[in-house]
């Protein structure tokens, strides 16, 4: 049987990492003076040129603008507490440098949680090569990554959406995690949609064996394989942060193939699978499957069993990512794109655009059946009975 390749020292480590310009990426060292704010760096190249990573000078350009365009929603809206240089290089871009150096090119990527845009818009920037799309649950975050992209003008999808739903209607080759939650709750979550992705890439800090151990005393291991895939020193930390890998133990082989390709410079030969559900097609389907065949075998004893069972599959075939629409027309939070190309046509196949519920005043009336009262009416008759007495 096969097990994570962490223990007793058997994990084999992968090749040199590879940095968005090709080149090795050299050992990262923080000076002695670093904590000194009179010394802070006052650029983003100073602050390259602190810890000794080299990068292209127009990939220097667009990441300092990523930094502008970031602290200054920021000051709206928390985002990020790296609003330093210093802090932003030794965090957010090590991670990111790191990360992007384990991607194939042409590999489809999602970046789940994306916050302030660390890792998945930095990886776009390093390499324009590789396919990122980012997702984020909390609609004002989804909105200023959507600006940030812009104002970047960066080619991305961003998704206001959580991403066990956006799993259902789209496939990726892989799936990058950072500062989201701990390996428990993550792999709890992506249980039931292994099957969309190929392998997941988390970033975890030195506590990472512990929530190894609390994965594995809750079973959510056992058909997976995990290995870490890459370790190295976070400036001005004392600690070391870790890349784990975790795939499906059947496709473990194939994850090896991958790791020699990339370290041969050798592209990802997976087609990228934009839709791969018709959520109608399924949902009709659905009936046939459950009430026609189910019912007829339990009734009269599992009757209501078969259909809740029911229900609970035209429910799962009719899930994924939606888009919400106001009822004044304007995008929603996190549309990416320009408000005048906010039609259905222009939407992917399988993301279906619906109107908001909370913002229908006549919401109330059409889930109870009965007209809405104002308070006023609904008080009077209790008034009335009040006073007779």
């Amino acid at each position: 049987m096969m097990e994570d390749m962490n223990n007793n020292g058997e994990e084999r480590e992968t090749t040199d990492a590879i940095n968005a310009s090709g080149e090795n990426d050299s050992e990262i060292k923080a000076p002695d003076d670093a904590q000194n704010m009179d010394d802070a760096s006052r650029s983003l190249r100073e602050a390259l040129d602190r810890y000794q990573i080299e990068l292209p000078d127009a990939v220097v350009g667009k990441i300092n603008e990523y930094c502008d365009v970031l602290w200054t929603w920021n000051e709206r809206l928390n985002l990020t507490r790296h609003t330093s240089y210093d802090k932003f290089v030794a965090r957010d871009l090590v991670d990111s440098i790191r990360l992007a150096s384990l991607l194939q090119k042409g590999e489809h990527v999602l970046d789940v949680g994306s916050g302030g845009g660390a890792p998945g818009l930095i990886v776009q920037i390093l390499r324009p090569d590789v396919v990122v799309e980012l997702c984020e649950s909390t609609g004002k975050k989804a909105t200023a990554l959507g600006d940030i992209a812009d104002q970047l003008e960066l080619d991305i999808n961003v998704w206001y959406a959580k991403a066990e739903d956006l799993l259902k209607e789209r496939r990726f080759h892989t799936l990058t995690v950072r500062a989201v939650g701990k390996m428990r709750s993550l792999l709890t979550i992506f249980a039931p949609v292994w099957n969309r992705f190929n392998r997941l890439l988390l970033i975890k800090g030195p506590n990472w064996p512990d929530e190894r151990g609390e994965a594995r005393h809750y079973n959510l291991l056992n058909k997976l394989a995990l290995r870490k895939i890459d370790e190295y020193e976070i400036p001005d930390a004392g600690y070391n942060s870790v890349i784990l890998q975790i795939c499906r133990k059947d496709r473990f082989e194939e994850m090896e193939r991958r790791a020699k390709e990339l370290a041969n410079g050798e592209p990802y030969d997976g087609e990228i699978e934009e839709l791969v559900i018709d959520s109608k097609r399924n949902a009709a389907r659905a009936p046939e499957r459950s009430l026609s065949q189910d019912s007829d075998k339990r009734e009269p004893k599992d009757g209501k069993y078969a259909r809740r069972k029911n229900e609970r599959a035209q429910k799962g075939a009719q899930g994924g990512a939606q888009v919400f629409a106001r009822r004044d027309g304007k995008p929603p939070k996190g549309w990416a794109g320009k408000k005048k190309e906010f039609r259905q046509e222009n939407l992917p196949d399988g993301v279906k655009l619906r109107r908001d519920p909370r913002d229908d005043n006549s919401n109330k009336e059409r889930r109870t059946g009965y007209p809405r009262q104002d308070r006023n009416s609904r008080s009077a008759p209790g008034r009335k009975r009040r006073d007779d007495r």
